[in-house]
Parts: C-alpha cells; structure tokens; sequence
C-alpha cells in the first residue's frame, strides 16, 4: 500500500509517497547540468551532478564548478517524472528543521525546487525558506585524453580485439582470462584480477574505463574494481559522481592519498587515467632506498604530481614493491569495463 504525508515548507505544501528503488538503463537525466540560480538577490552560475538513485529519483548537488565538490552550495533530493521536477533539500527531514506542527502536517525550514524538463533543459523556481529561479541546461564532459592512440614504442596490451586478451593472465590460476569482450569492443570485468603476461618497470599507461550503472547501490558496491599499478598501489575505479573525492572513491590511493579533486564522470560513461610511474628503488641487499612515485591525469585533469609512495596499498599482489608486474586490473563483483590500454617504458 502506498502511504503518503503531507509537509509545509514555508507557505508550500507538498504530498509525498515511499518508494522502491529500481533500475532504470534508459534515464536521460542523470549526469552533468550547468546554468543559473536566481534567489534571495543573488545570480549565482552553477555546475550540477545529477546523480541517479533510480526510479525517478536522484541527488541533485550544485557547484561552483566541477571538481569542486568538497562543500556544495545546494543539495537536494527528489523526482523527475512525466516532464516534472520536486527536489527538496536533503536534510529537510532532520528534526532540527521542524519549525512547527499544522493541522495538516508539519512546517519544515525548507526549501522546496519545482520545475519543468524539456528539450534538455530544466526550468523552475524556489519556494519555502529561499525564493527564487533556476535554469539549468543538460551538458557533457569528455576527456581530453579518450581515444588516445599508443605512441610508438609502446606496447599495447588491449585493443578491443579478442587477440589481445592473450596478453593478460588470470592473476589465480595464471591461465587464460575469462574476462569478456562486448560487442563495443570493451573488456568486462569477470571471473577474477587480471595481470599481463609480461610485467614492466618505470613506464606510462594510459587506460579506460567504465563504470556501470547501479542507481540502487551505494558505496563501495557502486562499481567498483582497480588499477593496481606494478601490482602494488591501488588507484579505485568506483562510481564516485558527484562525491568529495577520498582516498577511497575513483582515483583515489588506498590509505595514501585522495585526489586533488574529483573529476569522476556519471556512471556508464567512459573515461581516462594516464599514468606516469616510477618504480621505487632498493640497493643490492634489498633495502628501499627511494619510494615508487606516481602523476595521475584523470580525465584529463592532473590529480597527483609526482606523489610519493610510500607503500603498498592493501589488496597489492606485490606488497614488497620490488618485483615487475606491470598493472593488475581487479574483479570486484561489478561489471566495470576497460579498454585502450597501452603502456611505453621509459
């Protein structure tokens, strides 16, 4: 049965129904937006990250711009549906935003968007605690870096082709992987990590990936695997749109570094590392004498500037940082693809 409530935000009231979480492929809303946000005086030009939580149902996070994302200047949540938008601020069900209680519900300290979607736009106004309007156009970020061809010298360890799956091993049993190549020419996540067949030392890779789409999970389960480089220093592969950007989410360093900023795209979009790494050094008994250093381009955006390494993230096939491996590509459970990955030894 579908149970509803009723709530006042300033002088609005507004009916609300529980519901379930679904997956919806086909949403034409989720992702980047920009635009203006009119209210209370101010003009203020806004970067939006919509973010899908399916069903209809999204967050919707404003910036100055992307990347800047630790502190968003509005957080709401809400629906699109039959050409119809109503977001409320996240937190406007926290009982420290009741005001007082009506005959007919309660009177939050809220505000309430509402607005139309159409031709890739969307319209409306503020009501309740801030007034105002909004005008917001759908946008798409891409790397500067997609599709970037191997330079000469390099060696290319997947090209979309079914051949070139022979040059990885399964990290386990070290036989042939079991990894799938789609009909896009991507190689999906499947049956266990990844290694090449040969390992490599100081180098530059570049590689791409994609994220799918899982509106209903959350964290850690929201597409996740990893590019461990030489097999020791995990950088996360994750559905991390629209978040602050820790060592955890996409790009991030496990327990060594978050990135700079975060640049991570809407899920089931592609994008980028190029990674410049240097091997850390040990003297002939074997003692570390200088540590592994790494600059990440994700998305074209440079996230890490020669950053040091100091160890091995947890997870490394190769803790001791010393031996050759190259890359190992994690199977985390989540169907996350790759492809156009080369690397050239320096």
């Amino acid at each position: 049965m579908k149970q509803t409530f009723a709530l006042t935000l300033g002088a609005v009231l507004l009916t609300l129904g529980s519901q379930a979480s679904a997956q919806n492929a086909a949403d034409p809303f989720y992702g980047d937006w920009e635009g203006t946000v009119k209210y209370n005086g101010q003009n203020q030009q806004v970067a939006v990250c919509m973010i899908p939580l399916g069903n209809n149902r999204y967050e919707a996070r404003f910036f100055k711009e992307f990347g800047k994302q630790d502190d968003p200047l509005f957080f709401i949540t809400g629906e699109i549906k039959d050409g119809s938008a109503k977001f409320i601020d996240h937190d406007a069900f926290s009982f420290d935003k009741v005001k007082y209680d009506t005959q007919d519900g309660i009177v939050l300290d809220s505000t309430l968007w509402t607005g139309e979607v159409k031709n890739n736009t969307l319209k409306g106004k503020l009501g309740g605690k801030d007034k105002g309007i909004f005008d917001l156009k759908k946008t798409l970020r891409t790397s500067p870096t997609m599709g970037k061809a191997a330079p000469k010298n390099a060696r290319i360890l997947f090209d979309g082709t079914e051949a070139s799956k022979e040059n990885f091993l399964d990290n386990g049993t070290k036989n042939s992987i079991r990894w799938e190549l789609k009909d896009n020419g991507a190689l999906e996540v499947n049956g266990g990590d990844i290694i090449p067949k040969k390992g490599f030392n100081d180098c530059v890779m570049h590689i791409e990936f994609r994220s799918p789409y899982y509106p209903d999970r959350f964290g850690q389960a929201r597409g996740n695997s990893g590019v461990y480089v030489n097999g020791a220093y995990e950088i996360q592969v994750l559905d991390s749109y629209g978040l602050p950007g820790l060592d955890n989410d996409c790009a991030g360093i496990y327990q060594i570094q978050r990135p700079a900023v975060n640049v991570c795209f809407p899920p089931d979009y592609w994008q980028t590392y190029d990674i410049d790494f240097t091997m850390p050094r040990f003297d002939a008994d074997g003692k570390k004498t200088a540590n592994g250093r790494l600059t990440l381009l994700h998305n074209g955006v440079k996230v890490y500037d020669n950053l040091e390494l100091p160890h091995a993230t947890p997870g490394a096939i190769n803790p001791g940082e010393r031996d050759q491996v190259g890359l190992l590509l994690q199977d985390h459970g989540d169907k996350v693809q790759y492809r156009n990955i080369w690397v050239l030894e320096k």
